[in-house]
């Protein structure tokens, strides 16, 4: 149930993608995405600010953890600052062939391991409007918890909480899990708790994530929250020094 993935889906459509090569990675992406795909297009990294908070805050010989790995931007920029014999957990239920896909075009199979699941609070499959890749839409935008439909053709999500997979020596968590954050955070507490890690996250409901039991357990262990300018309701949470 809970294992990593080792290749593409049999019935993973290549037509639906194009690649780019840009800061010496190959990178595929949908080619109707008019967000991440577009920019893509246009020469340009993804989100290339984030570099910088991750080389700020991944600590030596440690491993790391995207959650909402999307096309897989930030795990391959993760990966130029991760150490040697480490480690890079990546989650996306949605779009993990072309993620994977991007992590075998550039060799880093031995680093990253790609877990096809969506995080959250507790163990249960989701179901959602199927996601179509010809659309011309901003596919990083959709979101698990407000796409919910339950017929037979829904599109099913095993959902799986962060602890059970007892990840260890964990300095830096992506978080970019549209509107699932506190979900996401209250499932991985027990890891937080345990490695205490800087958590870079992408939340649009942050007055409600601080009225949280878990975002007051967080507080308690010595978190504190920091707009990071150059991004879009991207914040920085770690222990206060």
């Amino acid at each position: 149930m809970m294992n990593s993935k080792t290749d593409l889906d049999l019935l993973f459509d290549t037509s639906i993608i194009e690649t780019a090569f840009i800061r010496n990675k190959h990178i595929s992406y949908i080619k109707s995405d008019n967000c991440i795909g577009a920019t893509i297009r246009n020469g340009h990294f993804w989100e290339l600010w984030m570099l910088k908070y991750i080389q700020e805050n991944y600590i030596e010989n440690t491993n790391m953890i995207d959650l909402g790995g999307n096309i897989g931007t930030t795990t391959l920029l993760m990966s130029e600052v991760l150490s040697d014999n480490c480690k890079i957990h990546v989650f996306e239920p949605i779009y993990n062939d072309i993620l994977y896909k991007n992590i075998k075009d550039n060799n880093l199979t031995d680093k990253i391991e790609v877990y096809p699941y969506g995080v959250g609070n507790k163990q249960e499959i989701l179901k959602i409007k199927n996601v179509d890749l010809r659309s011309n839409m901003n596919f990083g935008a959709v979101s698990i918890i407000h796409n919910l439909e339950n017929n037979e053709n829904s599109f099913k999500i095993n959902i799986i909480p962060l602890d059970n997979f007892n990840f260890q020596n964990i300095s830096l968590i992506k978080i970019d899990v549209e509107h699932m954050e506190i979900e996401v955070l209250e499932g991985s507490i027990e890891l937080i708790e345990r490695c205490k890690p800087t958590i870079i996250i992408e939340t649009y409901q942050l007055d409600k994530l601080k009225d949280t039991t878990v975002f007051k357990k967080l507080t308690n262990l010595g978190y504190v929250v920091t707009p990071i300018q150059e991004g879009y309701f991207d914040f920085i949470m770690k222990i206060a020094n």
